[in-house]
């Protein structure tokens, strides 16, 4: 009887058959890459705009059909969303007043930080970052409370089902599943931001597809692939073990940095053995990487902007959760596309589809260097104009600017709000 590893192995020789798979130079070169520090880049006024156009305004569509909304409705969803998923750690109220932030939901009114006892890493870094740039001067945010979703958003809180009064502003949702596109209104996560750009010498890079990370699954694609471990994370890193274990390790280096839920019980597996872990990368050292690959996690992965500043081909898994930023991006214009892909004839390919893609870069490569080169030039120039800290802070200006223009009655409600708190006992400026 053929085992399913055998089954798997007999059809990756097939693939390498039918798309050879050249051979990469395993550079051994010592020479370390260079980080350069990115500042504030002065984006011409009308490119901000059209930004704002293709990513903000899709998701105040919906709301400024149903404006004018009632700001009470803001604690209510608060309410409502705790009681189906308990989840306070990443559904935060926020209150920006007189340029200063506070979270309501605090046990400790007199410690204004977030930490990890009742808050997330998000809150974390979204409060430190945005403290720093408020106490600067160079940043002024209007008055306004919020839902503040940090969760991968999996559930969809948002979902067009739930009918929600209110808006909450979200790091993640999902475009393109069943029953609608979600509601949240995208603003930038905070916790894994871009602000350096980092170089190694195209011709001295590996010519293999990198990841490292966590095995999260998004669990979305078990029925369309018919594997219940179905995930790219997990998948890559089986075909690097079994290409190497056939002598053909060229094509990719992807593995997981930390244990995953393995589907034991599950009869239907594409991974037929626990993968074992592998160190973690430091983020520079990915640089030495032509084709860099980025990855679902539960919903989106947030380390996108990261890749754009590496100076390499950014090769981005198929799906329908985005950031804030998705929408202004181009298939092989910024990235190049894989998974959940179909063959020119119309035929659905596999979970192996990056061989075919893999095949087609490095046939660029030889063949057409400029345009790789033109990919990773406006991969860098969009991460640097939108994507560091300060666009992102700048992205938040605009969203709370246009979310206070959905509640006419805000400003007489927060005063009443912050009434409310400092007869608590909050210091409130």
């Amino acid at each position: 009887m053929v085992s399913m590893y055998g089954l798997l192995a007999a059809g990756a020789m097939l693939l390498s058959m039918a798309v050879p798979i050249v051979a990469a130079e395993q550079s051994s070169n010592s020479l370390s890459y260079l980080e350069v520090p990115l500042g504030k880049y002065r984006l011409e006024h009308e490119e901000w705009l059209s930004f704002l156009r293709e990513n903000m305004d899709p998701d105040f569509e919906y709301w400024r059909a149903r404006a004018p909304l009632k700001s009470a409705d803001i604690l209510a969803l608060h309410n409502k969303t705790l009681t189906r998923m308990y989840i306070p750690a990443v559904m935060q109220l926020v209150l920006i007043y007189n340029n200063k932030v506070y979270w309501p939901a605090n046990p400790d009114m007199h410690r204004g930080e977030p930490n990890r006892t009742w808050s997330s890493w998000y809150n974390e870094m979204f409060h430190r970052r945005l403290v720093k740039a408020l106490a600067s001067g160079r940043l002024k945010l209007p008055n306004a409370l919020f839902l503040y979703n940090t969760d991968d958003n999996a559930p969809r809180f948002q979902a067009p089902s739930t009918d929600p009064s209110v808006p909450m502003l979200s790091i993640i949702k999902s475009l393109g599943l069943q029953g609608g596109d979600d509601l949240d209104i995208l603003v930038p996560q905070m916790f894994n931001v871009p602000n350096s750009l980092y170089t190694h010498p195209w011709h001295l890079k590996q010519d293999r597809a990198f990841f490292r990370g966590i095995g999260f699954c998004s669990n979305l694609w078990q029925k369309h692939y018919g594997f219940d471990d179905a995930c790219a994370r997990l998948y890559l890193s089986y075909l690097t073990i079994r290409d190497q274990e056939l002598g053909n390790g060229t094509a990719l280096d992807a593995a997981l940095v930390e244990k995953y839920p393995f589907f034991e019980s599950h009869p239907k597996k594409s991974v037929p053995f626990a993968l074992p872990i592998q160190p973690r990368v430091e983020f520079g050292e990915h640089t030495r990487y032509k084709w860099l690959l980025h990855l679902e996690g539960i919903t989106a992965s947030n380390r996108l902007g990261q890749l754009f500043l590496a100076n390499s081909v950014v090769l981005f898994q198929r799906s329908p959760y985005i950031e804030y930023f998705y929408r202004s991006l181009r298939p092989w214009q910024h990235y190049v596309p894989f998974w959940n892909a179909t063959a020119a004839d119309g035929t659905p390919l596999g979970m192996d589809d990056v061989y075919g893609t893999l095949a087609e870069l490095r046939r660029l490569d030889r063949e057409q260097p400029e345009r790789l080169q033109e990919m990773v030039r406006h991969a860098n120039n969009f991460a640097i104009k939108f994507l560091t800290p300060y666009a992102r802070f700048r992205y938040y200006n605009a969203v709370l600017t246009n979310y206070r223009k959905l509640f006419p009655d805000h400003d007489a409600f927060l005063e009443q709000y912050v009434a409310g708190l400092r007869a608590k006992g909050w210091k409130i400026d």
